[in-house]
């Protein structure tokens, strides 16, 4: 897209990036420069934190039994320390929050759900 631009439209947009010596480089050597600090601006996501390998905490058990607050909030400890707000509003609540986006179950849940749920919060930045 950049090599149907013009000289000037080239020269503005990578004044724009703050590209130096503008006007000593070619239309390829700006299309280059421009497009080098277009993958320097690309911001990587940090990888999600490994799933244990086994937990016998996280099978599918009946719904009737209520999980405790300690279990869930040392499941979630890998994404509490990268910045996830884990409160429990009521006896039998969850809510978890990750800057705008907000979760929130009941402790009556399969820890595999809840981690499911930190899963999604933090995947969809």
């Amino acid at each position: 897209m950049l090599h149907k631009k013009t000289i000037h439209e080239l020269r503005a947009i990578a004044q724009g990036y703050g590209v130096p010596d503008l006007f000593g480089k070619s239309v390829t050597q700006l299309v280059q420069a421009i497009e080098l600090k277009q993958q320097g601006m690309v911001v990587v996501a940090d990888p999600l934190p490994a799933r244990p390998e086994y937990d016998a905490r996280l099978m599918t058990r009946s719904p009737s039994r209520k999980t405790d607050e300690s279990e869930i909030t040392a499941l979630l400890q890998p994404y509490i320390t990268r910045g996830l707000h884990l409160t429990f509003p009521e006896p039998e609540q969850w809510h978890m929050r990750w800057g705008v986006r907000e979760d929130t179950g009941t402790t009556r849940m399969p820890l595999r759900a809840v981690l499911r749920c930190a899963e999604v919060l933090f995947a969809a930045k």
